[in-house]
């Protein structure tokens, strides 16, 4: 379970990283944050202490009744109060903070790589028409968004690019349009943070981009034709795991709530013995329906735990939202 902190300091990297210049942390901010939490940001490489400012920076120091005190060289603008604490400088390393989504999120392919000042590309998800690429990009605004977006292409495969911004980007909806007509969807990592994960930057990027869209729902499910189809593609299942898909999904689409694991039992009609044993086949269907679902979708192996979600001694919830599931 993340902490209030990690997810603060999270966004409060993301939020300084979208300027440009790349906005620093200073000494205030690690006092701010869990001690911690800033420390592992600093072994991860996220930021990296530098040197304090000085009068290299174009700020004058004078020691004036006990008290710092900064001012501009060229005599412009106020002094101020500064505190040791003021002088102390994180610098935002944005190749380890892909890297970091990239790891936190199972994304594979390419490996990544500085394109220019404002973008980076991450990596890949999946294979064929399921494959989505993965691209960071600064800073974007309207009057940018085209050019920075069509290099991006440039530098991409063919297929559904999706372009990470650190923070909210409020584009013209025809910018959108123009983009999403060439298969680029913009979302951004600050809406789509995990607030329960442990580790930094891992992102709800289970569900198809809007704009990447397919045309059957999500989760498609024929129960006469014993067909499943997840993400525009077919599923293989046994009997047993059939049912237990079956039971989860109707759990979704109606009340969206667990599936007790009694119920699941008997959705495996050839389970026999303890109940311990009972438990071990049914954890060994659940197991198979997250890694032939993401399988299937093109999705990382590691977010099969978030698309079936397990709550001991309860059961098991389907995490698809009951509009994009469709049971035949």
């Amino acid at each position: 379970m993340a902490s209030a902190s990690l997810v603060k300091l999270t966004r409060l990297l993301l939020q300084r990283s979208d300027r440009h210049p790349i906005g620093r942390l200073d000494g205030n901010d690690q006092k701010t944050a869990d001690a911690a939490v800033f420390l592992r940001f600093l072994n991860l490489g996220l930021l990296t202490e530098e040197a304090q400012l000085s009068d290299a920076d174009g700020i004058m120091f004078e020691t004036i009744g006990g008290r710092v005190w900064g001012f501009c060289a060229d005599g412009t603008g106020n002094a101020d109060a500064l505190t040791p604490d003021d002088l102390r400088q994180f610098e935002i390393n944005m190749t380890a903070v892909c890297r970091q989504i990239r790891k936190a999120n199972g994304i594979e392919g390419p490996p990544v790589e500085v394109l220019g000042p404002f973008a980076m590309r991450i990596g890949a998800v999946g294979s064929g028409s399921r494959r989505r690429q993965y691209f960071m990009v600064r800073a974007l605004r309207p009057k940018n968004a085209l050019d920075l977006a069509y290099t991006i292409r440039g530098h991409a495969d063919e297929g559904a690019i999706v372009i990470l911004t650190p923070t909210e980007r409020n584009l013209p909806g025809n910018v959108i349009r123009l983009l999403r007509a060439t298969q680029i969807e913009i979302l951004s990592i600050d809406a789509h943070l995990d607030e329960s994960a442990a580790e930094p930057l891992v992102l709800h990027l289970l569900r198809t981009p809007e704009g990447l869209s397919i045309d059957e729902p999500e989760l498609f499910i024929d129960t006469g034709g014993h067909r499943v189809c997840f993400h525009g593609a077919d599923v293989s299942l046994t009997s047993r795991e059939f049912s237990v898909l079956v039971a989860l999904s109707n759990e979704a689409a109606n009340e969206a709530g667990f599936v007790n694991r009694d119920l699941l039992h008997h959705c495996l009609p050839k389970a026999k013995g303890k109940e311990e044993v009972a438990s071990e086949q049914l954890e060994k269907v659940i197991s198979n329906l997250r890694s032939a679902l993401t399988s299937a979708a093109g999705m990382p192996r590691e977010h099969g735990r978030k698309l079936i979600i397990s709550k001991r001694r309860i059961g098991y919830r389907l995490d698809i939202q009951q509009e994009n599931i469709s049971i035949v």
